[in-house]
């Protein structure tokens, strides 16, 4: 399909080609670190388990459902689940449902 723009038609495919989308490398908010710092220390746990990882967005509602609402909170329990024999184990079963 062509578009016309001033004197010139051009094709919207044409623009796109040039377009190049990159991913943030940096988190944006202080939530989105510390959960990064979970994803990755569990989700490397699973893998090496034999399990495939789970997306980001998993454990983020698991710990807003469990009541782990403030940064605060986060970087503590990331400290009390770091301070166990095995995190991932740690984490399992802090969050499970009572």
């Amino acid at each position: 399909m062509m578009y016309f723009m001033g004197q010139d038609y051009f094709k919207i495919s044409d623009l796109l080609k040039n377009f190049d989308v990159k991913k943030a490398e940096k988190p944006l908010y202080p939530r989105q670190e510390i959960i990064k710092k979970f994803v990755d220390k569990l989700n490397g746990d699973r893998i090496a388990g034999g399990f495939k990882p789970l997306p980001a967005s998993f454990y983020a509602i698991k710990m807003y459902q469990s009541g782990l609402t403030s940064d605060f909170l986060l970087w503590w329990f990331w400290g009390y689940c770091n301070d166990s024999k095995s995190f991932s184990k740690c984490w399992w079963w802090a969050l499970k449902v009572q």
